[in-house]
């Protein structure tokens, strides 16, 4: 049977209007048949007196035209393309009925030309009835699907066109063909709360294949028990975008792929509510690169933007459920750089399952993964950024107040914090963990070969535990009181135990912060420590060495009973000198000591770059050590502390030590080997020699000789405080 459709409004010319379906007799008769077949309607089949609709009922071409062949159970819906409104390139069609029983198939015929060598008919239908796809739906071009009853693709189901949309919410055409654009997500008819009550369902058991395009199924719920496949269009995969206005729940397999020579496509997981099951695929990867993967939201960077902007981009879920066994894969397969994954919500993230964004086997970075929530984060995923040849990725945790516990620690189902094992971490990413609130490190950090870590706490920052990163390594630890600019606050960051690393970059910011090192030992051993708070207090035994310097932006203050050590660990024998930099007022407290290292033609410096000078209480000791491996010092000028009214200490001789008086050190005592002094208590700013100290004449052979291998332990040796 063939029937040609023009391009009209409202019902075919000529035909008859349908009879209401309580007015239909208990069996069709000749006419009735005969006459469906000239107008071009699928028959009926009848059952218990109710016709229940096999292929589906035309109606009319809004835009262009159509042709129906059918030929036994196949329906062949060849189009041509009209234009409307500036958009040109496809057809837009309505139709009473639109199913597919199982056996049979519907195959649409597109134009393809060098000016649109793939089209797009959009096929509304306004029956009432569900569209049942349980046959086969293929297309040359790009197919969207848009009924308001609900939408199914069965068990059996295959569905392979160019691109496909299943939609049970209507919207312009030119947002339902924007296809990659993402019009139909921006679209504001999409997030109304019309939309959100009434929509219907979508539902895939089956099987979608785009060949050169997206897939978008948009529906009250959306359930994914199939596989949905969105193949490469030019140099990247298509791209998945699954959207409920109540729910989307995946059991099957989402991919996004792309063939030889393209970087992965895109898979976006959203709605109210997104789960995951533990049976769920969602597969970016991609030979050049890995694609993009977002489940319940955006990345930090886009929705810092969107909140700028007049139009809802991406949705936000309030919860999300990642569970284990389910899996994210946004891999690089040959070479090139790992991709992007986020699994975010509004209120509740319960991350489960694994997330892989490897660099390739040939060359390329890991890629970056996000997992975190605006509110409570559950938090035991494994995730694998690692890249063969080329650098290791990153995780970025972004949530509430998080605890980091050692491996093996039973976590607190009960407890507000986020709370993370660090063994479930694994040693298969950089981390980089961000908190709205408080941060608290329990366990011991042994990085992987040049991984970075970075923590970030709204309120408070606790390292109680060692944090090791080898090779070119760094660690960055933030307390920003300023995270919420609307309520700054003071911020605290606090550390308790030893931190080594290429480079240490350590931060208070907000009025009021301040960095609190309680028996710290900082050794930044490739590049150099900073430190930057409005005040920086030290208590206990601290350490603070950097192989490119060490500085301290903001006032200082070595606590009473304190004392610090500024030269570097040994190695081979030798310890390097050290140099400490403050800007701010540098304050040494009753009974704090200032171990100052000097030897050859090396030693210790602290260099005070502001207006401020350095305060010294009178019961406080400068102790004077040999660098270990450096030799007894020479005679000469020793500027260890050094500032506009600062004292230099001279040693015209080896065993003399002497020294110029100054306000700035008046009853301090000086410590050389066993000996002590008191300098001076005029201002004057002549050489005063210090008479009777006598300097040890060898270095005491250091236990830890040769350095460490094994992170700070090794580096737990003195200098000399000489006999």
């Amino acid at each position: 049977m063939l029937f040609s459709a023009p391009s009209v409004r409202g019902n075919l010319q000529g035909a008859p209007d349908t009879p209401p379906r309580e007015r239909y007799p208990a069996r069709p008769t000749p006419l009735a048949l005969a006459l469906a077949a000239s107008v071009g309607l699928a028959p009926c089949l009848w059952v218990g007196g109710l016709a229940a609709q096999t292929l589906p009922v035309f109606s009319a071409a809004q835009v262009g035209s159509a042709t129906l062949q059918q030929q036994g159970n196949t329906l062949v819906v060849t189009t041509t393309n009209g234009t409307t409104a500036g958009t040109s390139g496809y057809s837009s069609l309505n139709w009473q009925s639109f199913s597919i029983p199982a056996g049979s198939t519907v195959r649409f015929v597109q134009p393809s030309d060098a000016n649109v060598p793939i089209s797009t008919s959009i096929n509304r239908v306004s029956g009432g009835q569900p569209s049942d796809l349980m046959g086969s739906l293929s297309s040359n071009g790009r197919l969207v699907l848009v009924n308001p009853a609900g939408i199914t693709v069965g068990a059996n189901a295959v569905v392979d066109t160019a691109g496909f949309t299943a939609s049970t919410v209507d919207a312009l055409d030119a947002d339902l063909i924007a296809g990659r654009q993402g019009a139909l997500l921006r679209s504001r008819a999409l997030d109304s709360a019309t939309a959100t009550a009434t929509a219907a369902d979508v539902s895939v058991q089956g099987s979608i294949i785009a060949r050169h395009g997206d897939v978008f199924l948009v529906g009250g719920n959306v359930t994914h028990r199939g596989r949905i496949e969105a193949q490469e269009v030019a140099q990247e995969g298509g791209r998945v975008v699954l959207r409920a206005f109540n729910e989307t729940r995946v059991f099957g397999t989402v991919i996004a792929r792309a063939g030889a020579g393209a970087r992965g496509g895109g898979i976006d997981v959203f709605g109210p509510q997104v789960v995951l099951e533990s049976t769920a695929l969602l597969d970016a990867s991609g030979q050049l690169g890995g694609g993009q993967v977002r489940v319940g939201g955006d990345f930090l960077a886009a929705r810092a933007v969107q909140q700028t902007e007049d139009a809802l981009t991406v949705p936000t879920a309030d919860t999300t459920d990642f569970a284990a066994g389910a899996t994210i894969r946004a891999d690089a397969t040959g070479q090139g750089a790992g991709g992007q994954v986020v699994v975010w919500s509004g209120a509740n993230t319960s991350s489960a399952g694994a997330i892989s964004a490897r660099g390739g086997a040939s060359g390329g970075d890991g890629g970056q993964v996000e997992v975190g929530s605006a509110g409570q984060l559950g938090f035991t995923s494994a995730v694998d950024t690692r890249a063969p040849i080329g650098r290791m990725g990153e995780l970025f945790i972004n949530t509430g107040n998080i605890e980091l516990l050692p491996a093996g620690s039973e976590l607190d189902s009960t407890s507000s914090a986020t709370q993370i094992a660090v063994a479930g971490l694994g040693a298969t990413t950089g981390y980089r963990l961000q908190s709205r609130g408080a941060i608290t490190l329990a366990s011991s950090m042994l990085l992987p070969q040049d991984t970075n870590f970075s923590l970030e706490a709204g309120t408070e920052l606790s390292v109680t535990a060692p944090i090791t990163a080898s090779g070119t390594g760094t660690v960055s630890l933030k307390a920003n009181g300023l995270a919420m600019p609307s309520d700054p606050t003071a911020a605290t960051l606090r550390i308790q135990a030893p931190i080594t690393a290429a480079g240490i970059t350590l931060s208070a910011v907000g009025p009021g912060s301040v960095i609190d090192l309680q028996g710290a030992e900082l050794l930044a051993k490739q590049g150099r420590l900073e430190l930057t708070a409005p005040s920086v207090t030290m208590s206990g035994a601290t350490w603070l060495w950097g192989s490119q310097g060490a500085a301290i932006t903001g006032n200082a203050t070595l606590a009473t009973g304190a004392s610090l050590r500024l030269s570097g660990p040994v190695a081979n024998g030798v310890a390097a000198a050290g140099r400490l930099a403050i800007s701010g007022l540098f304050t040494v407290a009753d009974g704090a000591q200032l171990r100052m290292a000097l030897g050859g033609s090396g030693y210790d410096q602290i260099q005070l770059t502001g207006s401020d000078r350095a305060n010294f209480a009178g019961a406080s000791t400068l102790v004077l050590d040999l660098l270990p491996g450096a030799g007894r010092p020479g005679g000469g000028t020793y500027r260890l502390i050094d500032g506009p009214t600062l004292p230099d200490l001279l040693l015209p001789a080896l065993q003399t030590a002497s020294a110029v008086a100054s306000s700035a050190l008046t009853g301090v005592r000086l410590r050389w080997g066993s000996l002590e002094a008191l300098l001076p208590t005029q201002g004057s700013t002549d050489p005063q020699v210090l008479q009777g100290l006598q300097p040890p004449l060898e270095p005491q052979k250091d236990e830890q000789d040769g350095g460490a291998a094994a992170g700070v332990v090794g580096y737990e040796e003195e200098l000399l405080d000489c006999p």
